[in-house]
């Protein structure tokens, strides 16, 4: 029988595997918007809908540097999660 503590490690470890096709397609989601919704290429904020577009972006690419290292850190102290 598998331990609490496995179960967590799986779902946290594909949750953040597929976060990050995720959060990647909503950089590149973004990037769209702001090609076609800014006025002015040094401003950040949205004509269409007042959203600072550069915030969004840097706020994913935090997203996907986090899960990268969330499944980084879980790989390496696994069999802490497996021990019995």
């Amino acid at each position: 029988m598998k331990s609490w503590t496995e179960y967590v490690f799986f779902i946290v470890l594909g949750l953040s595997i597929l976060a990050i096709p995720i959060m990647a397609l909503a950089i590149l989601d973004t990037q769209v918007s702001m090609k076609y919704e800014l006025d002015f290429y040094d401003n950040c904020i949205s004509s269409v809908t007042g959203v600072d577009l550069c915030a969004r972006i840097q706020f994913l690419e935090t997203g996907i540097t986090i899960c990268i290292l969330n499944i980084v850190a879980f790989l390496f102290f696994r069999k802490r999660f497996f021990e019995n």
